[in-house]
Protein backbone atom coordinates (compact mmCIF):
# COMPACT_ATOMS: atom_id res chain seq x y z
CA UNK A 1 0.00 0.00 0.00
CA UNK A 2 1.34 3.35 -1.00
CA UNK A 3 1.82 6.44 0.94
CA UNK A 4 -1.28 8.27 -0.06
CA UNK A 5 -3.51 4.86 -0.03
CA UNK A 6 -6.38 5.07 2.23
CA UNK A 7 -7.73 1.52 3.17
CA UNK A 8 -11.49 2.02 3.56
CA UNK A 9 -11.93 -0.62 5.92
CA UNK A 10 -9.57 0.98 7.88
CA UNK A 11 -11.49 4.53 7.78
CA UNK A 12 -14.91 3.24 7.97
CA UNK A 13 -13.93 0.50 11.59
CA UNK A 14 -12.02 3.78 13.43
CA UNK A 15 -9.15 1.21 13.51
CA UNK A 16 -11.36 -0.96 15.61
CA UNK A 17 -11.90 -4.90 14.75
CA UNK A 18 -15.57 -5.80 13.73
CA UNK A 19 -16.38 -8.12 17.21
CA UNK A 20 -15.19 -5.08 19.36
CA UNK A 21 -17.91 -2.83 16.99
CA UNK A 22 -20.20 -5.46 17.64
CA UNK A 23 -19.89 -5.56 21.39
CA UNK A 24 -20.16 -2.09 21.82
CA UNK A 25 -23.52 -2.06 19.63
CA UNK A 26 -24.92 -4.89 22.16
CA UNK A 27 -23.91 -2.49 24.92
CA UNK A 28 -25.30 0.23 23.45
CA UNK A 29 -29.02 -1.21 22.67
CA UNK A 30 -28.78 -3.25 26.23
CA UNK A 31 -28.15 0.75 27.57
CA UNK A 32 -30.81 2.41 25.73
CA UNK A 33 -33.20 -0.36 25.96
CA UNK A 34 -32.47 -0.05 29.86
CA UNK A 35 -33.58 3.56 30.20
CA UNK A 36 -36.44 3.08 27.87
CA UNK A 37 -35.05 5.13 24.94
CA UNK A 38 -35.73 3.12 22.08
CA UNK A 39 -38.02 5.02 20.23
CA UNK A 40 -36.39 8.04 20.28
CA UNK A 41 -32.66 6.09 19.92
CA UNK A 42 -34.78 4.41 16.60
CA UNK A 43 -35.72 7.52 15.04
CA UNK A 44 -32.50 9.57 15.59
CA UNK A 45 -30.72 6.77 13.55
CA UNK A 46 -33.06 6.51 10.92
CA UNK A 47 -33.18 10.11 10.63
CA UNK A 48 -29.32 9.94 10.54
CA UNK A 49 -29.37 7.99 7.69
CA UNK A 50 -29.04 9.70 4.91
CA UNK A 51 -26.80 12.36 6.78
CA UNK A 52 -24.44 9.90 8.08
CA UNK A 53 -21.04 12.01 6.38
CA UNK A 54 -22.55 14.92 7.72
CA UNK A 55 -23.07 13.37 11.30
CA UNK A 56 -19.42 12.19 11.55
CA UNK A 57 -18.02 15.31 10.17
CA UNK A 58 -19.57 16.94 13.23
CA UNK A 59 -19.03 14.33 15.68
CA UNK A 60 -15.10 14.18 14.53
CA UNK A 61 -14.86 18.26 15.06
CA UNK A 62 -16.22 18.32 18.11
CA UNK A 63 -14.54 15.06 19.38
CA UNK A 64 -11.50 16.68 21.07
CA UNK A 65 -14.45 18.48 23.02
CA UNK A 66 -16.42 15.73 23.79
CA UNK A 67 -13.36 13.36 25.37
CA UNK A 68 -13.18 15.97 28.10
CA UNK A 69 -16.27 14.68 29.33
CA UNK A 70 -16.88 11.23 27.57
CA UNK A 71 -15.29 7.89 27.58
CA UNK A 72 -12.86 8.45 24.31
CA UNK A 73 -13.09 4.68 23.35
CA UNK A 74 -16.59 4.95 23.35
CA UNK A 75 -16.44 8.09 21.62
CA UNK A 76 -13.97 6.31 18.89
CA UNK A 77 -16.29 3.60 18.37
CA UNK A 78 -19.22 5.53 18.31
CA UNK A 79 -17.89 8.04 15.75
CA UNK A 80 -17.03 4.72 13.60
CA UNK A 81 -20.32 3.44 14.03
CA UNK A 82 -22.00 7.11 12.86
CA UNK A 83 -20.10 6.51 9.55
CA UNK A 84 -21.28 3.20 8.39
CA UNK A 85 -24.82 2.61 7.30
CA UNK A 86 -24.46 -0.55 7.79
CA UNK A 87 -23.09 -0.33 10.82
CA UNK A 88 -26.52 2.15 11.72
CA UNK A 89 -28.88 -0.58 10.81
CA UNK A 90 -27.17 -3.15 12.70
CA UNK A 91 -27.47 -0.89 15.59
CA UNK A 92 -31.26 0.10 15.22
CA UNK A 93 -32.00 -3.87 14.53
CA UNK A 94 -30.51 -4.82 17.59
CA UNK A 95 -31.52 -1.85 19.68
CA UNK A 96 -35.32 -3.27 18.15
CA UNK A 97 -34.37 -6.92 19.43
CA UNK A 98 -33.56 -6.44 22.87
CA UNK A 99 -36.48 -4.34 23.05
CA UNK A 100 -38.93 -7.01 22.34
CA UNK A 101 -37.14 -9.60 24.24
CA UNK A 102 -37.09 -6.91 27.43
CA UNK A 103 -41.46 -6.07 26.50
CA UNK A 104 -41.71 -9.98 26.94
CA UNK A 105 -39.82 -10.59 29.90
CA UNK A 106 -41.73 -7.76 31.19
CA UNK A 107 -45.15 -8.99 30.12
CA UNK A 108 -44.08 -12.36 31.82
CA UNK A 109 -43.14 -11.00 34.91
CA UNK A 110 -46.70 -9.16 34.95
CA UNK A 111 -48.25 -12.82 34.05
CA UNK A 112 -46.65 -14.31 37.16
CA UNK A 113 -47.91 -10.86 39.38
CA UNK A 114 -51.25 -11.82 38.98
Amino acid sequence: MGMWTINADDLSSGGFTAEELDGFEEQLAGYLVEKRMTAPAVVALEMSKPLSFVGYSILSMFAPAIRLIADPRKLDKFIAIAHNRTRINSLITKIELKEKIFAAKEKGDEQSAK
